[in-house]
């Protein structure tokens, strides 16, 4: 039995593999029943007798994991290997609960000379750690709202009620930022985009552009 603790929220694999017939169980510990009911088990979903998971998983629980043969009762004997593999990756959007908070954007500084580059800071003001996408140069207004047309496409990973600073170029006439959060809900995707113009040398923006996209 191990434990298991996300730094980002997502779906993640749980692959085994091993020379026996082996079980996989993933455990939610916050169960309030007597017997613990937020269990995800799998038998032979990987390759051959092996099991594999695909589980979605928030940050801050210590999530159990327990590999075992796939009769618990039956002892390991010198044919079966001694080891069995455990690999753990995410995959897919993000797993983010319905109608997360926008990101916050704050201008911190300017330089350059006619076209200004601009140290912008990102707040993630939701529970949970978001992956962030932001364009690393300035853009036009209806690329910035609907999140399309842009080439400097940047994407990070904020913690809960963190922000980071990050630098956008300055690009001609275009006078936009946008930045997004991807996330799904119910086997659907979903962009939140938030946006600003009007930047100026006091470190002041108009009022951010929120806008949700749907997407499968």
């Amino acid at each position: 039995m191990a434990k298991y603790r996300p730094e980002v929220p997502g779906n993640y694999v749980f692959n085994l593999d091993s020379t026996f017939d082996n079980y996989l169980y993933v455990i939610d510990p916050r169960s309030s029943e007597i017997l613990v009911n937020n269990v995800d088990c799998n038998d032979d979903g990987g390759s051959g007798f092996n099991a594999k998971l695909t589980v979605n998983l928030e940050t801050g629980v210590d999530y159990l994991i327990i590999c075992a043969k796939y009769n618990p009762g039956a002892s390991l004997n010198s044919a079966d290997s001694n080891i069995i593999r455990l690999q753990i990756s995410q995959t897919g959007l993000p797993y983010i609960p319905n109608n997360p908070e926008y990101l916050q954007l704050k201008l911190l500084s300017r330089s350059g000379f006619i076209v200004y580059d601009w140290l912008v800071r990102i707040y993630n003001p939701n529970p949970y750690a978001a992956h962030v996408t932001y364009n690393s140069k300035m853009c036009f207004e209806s690329d910035a709202k609907n999140f399309t047309g842009l080439k400097d496409l940047v994407t990070v990973t904020i913690p809960s009620y963190s922000s980071i600073a990050v630098t956008i170029k300055g690009n001609g006439t275009a006078g936009w930022i946008t930045t997004s959060i991807d996330y799904s809900y119910c086997g659907q995707g979903y962009r939140r985009v938030a946006c600003a113009n009007g930047l100026s040398g006091s470190l002041t923006m108009n009022a951010p552009v929120n806008t949700q996209i749907t997407y499968k």
